[in-house]
C-alpha cells in the first residue's frame, strides 16, 4: 500500500493544538517504516520532522499491538473490562463513558488504548442499499429526498451518531433487513427506499477484531478478552438509546474511531438480524450525497401475511439533495443478491 500524505491527520483532541504540521506529520509516519493510511488512536511525544524540537500529537498511526498487549499483566485486562461492566450503570454521559473505557483499556505508562481495524469496501455498483422510513400517515408526506432521508434536525442517538447528528443508516443487499431494522409494524405506513452505489464505499469494518501482526499465546489470549468487550459493547448494547450501556458503541466509532478520507462511513453487521449476510451501512450525510444515487421509493402499509403497495415513486432528476422531488413514477426493483466476496470486502 502507497503511503499518501493528504490522508494522513493529525486530529486533535480537547482543542488542543497538534506540534506540527500534517506534511511533517506524514514524514513521521513514513520514517517509522509503516505505511498504512490507518492506525489506532494514539499520543506520543515525537521529534518533527525538521528537528525543531520534541510535541506530543494526537493522531492516527499503526503501532505495535504486541507492546500494548505486553504492557498489561495476566489477567488485568479481564479485572479492567469486570470494572467497566459494573460501572456503566451509573455512568451519566458520552464524555464519561469515553474516560472510563479509555481509562481501563490504556495499560499503565501508556498514554491511550489501541482498536486495532480494517477497512471494508463495497464496490461502486456491486449492489444496493435500502432505507425504511417508518411512521408515515402515507404517501403524501413523502414529497421530497428530505422526506425518506435522514432528519437534519432532532435525530435520535444510534448505535454511531449521536442525538442531532445526522446519518444516514441503510441495509445492503437485502431489503427484509431494512424492514426489520425499522422496526415497523402491522398497520404501520413505511417508505421503502433503494439507493445505487455510484462510487465505492470505504468502510471503517466494525465486526472485524482481527489483530494486525502474529501474537503469542499470551498475547493471543489478552487480545480474545479485548475483541470480547468490543463485540459485547458494539452489539450487546440493548434498545434503550439513552441508556449508559448505548453510549458505548457511541464512544468507540465516534470518539476512537473517527473517519478520516478516504472513509465514508462505517459497516456492522445487523444487531438485530442474526445473519452474516445482514449488512447494516451507516453513511455520513454529505458523503451518502455523493456516492449514492436514488432508484426509487415505494410506500407500503405493512400487513400480515401480504403488505399493500401505496405509491411508488422516482426522483425528478438524478442529483441528490434533501430538496430533490420526488415524483410518481414506476421502476423495476433490483433484485436481492447473493452475498459474494466482491459486494462486500474486507482488508486490513
Amino acid at each position: 500500500m502507497v503511503l499518501m500524505k493528504n490522508y494522513i491527520r493529525q486530529i486533535p483532541v480537547d482543542g488542543r493544538t497538534p506540534p506540527m504540521s500534517d506534511e511533517e506529520f506524514a514524514a513521521v509516519v513514513a520514517q517509522a517504516g509503516d505505511p498504512a493510511m490507518f492506525g489506532d488512536w494514539y499520543t506520543k511525544s515525537v521529534k518533527s520532522s525538521n528537528g525543531a524540537g520534541e510535541g506530543e500529537f494526537t493522531g492516527r498511526i499503526s503501532i505495535d499491538l504486541s507492546d500494548y498487549l505486553n504492557a498489561f499483566f495476566p489477567g488485568e485486562i479481564e479485572k479492567r473490562i469486570k470494572a467497566v461492566q459494573e460501572q456503566l450503570p451509573h455512568v451519566p454521559d458520552s464524555e464519561t463513558v469515553r474516560k472510563l473505557v479509555t481509562d481501563a483499556l490504556t495499560p499503565d505508562g501508556w498514554s491511550s488504548l489501541v482498536r486495532p481495524f480494517s477497512i471494508a469496501r463495497i464496490p461502486a455498483w456491486s449492489t444496493y442499499l435500502y432505507r425504511v422510513r417508518p411512521g408515515l400517515h402515507g404517501p403524501e408526506d413523502i414529497k421530497t429526498v428530505g422526506d425518506i432521508w435522514t432528519p437534519p434536525t432532532g435525530t435520535s442517538p444510534g448505535r454511531v451518531n449521536r442525538r442531532g447528528q445526522p446519518i444516514l443508516y441503510t441495509s445492503a443487499q437485502y431489503p427484509s433487513v431494512a424492514f426489520r431494522e425499522s422496526r415497523a409494524k402491522v398497520g404501520e405506513v413505511v417508505a421503502l427506499s433503494c439507493f445505487a452505489i455510484t462510487d465505492d464505499l470505504n468502510l471503517l469494518n466494525l465486526d472485524d477484531m482481527s489483530p494486525q501482526g502474529n501474537l503469542n499465546t499470551s498475547q493471543q489470549r489478552k487480545w480474545r478478552q479485548l475483541a470480547k468487550f468490543y463485540r459485547w459493547a458494539f452489539r450487546d448494547s440493548g434498545s434503550d438509546l439513552n441508556s449508559p450501556q448505548h453510549l458505548v458503541p457511541q464512544v468507540l466509532t465516534l470518539d476512537l474511531n473517527m473517519l478520516i478520507p478516504p472513509l465514508v462511513g462505517y459497516g456492522y453487521q445487523s444487531v438485530i438480524v442474526n445473519h452474516h449476510a445482514a449488512i447494516n451501512v451507516a453513511l455520513d450525510e454529505q458523503k451518502a450525497m455523493d456516492h449514492l444515487r436514488l432508484v426509487g421509493t415505494t410506500v407500503w402499509r405493512i400487513g400480515k401475511p401480504t403488505s399493500m403497495l401505496l405509491a411508488s415513486m422516482v426522483p425528478k432528476h438524478p442529483r441528490l439533495t434533501r430538496d430533490t422531488p420526488l415524483v410518481p413514477g414506476n421502476f423495476a426493483w433490483p433484485p436481492d443478491l447473493e452475498v459474494t466476496q466482491r459486494s462486500y470486502q474486507s482488508r486490513a
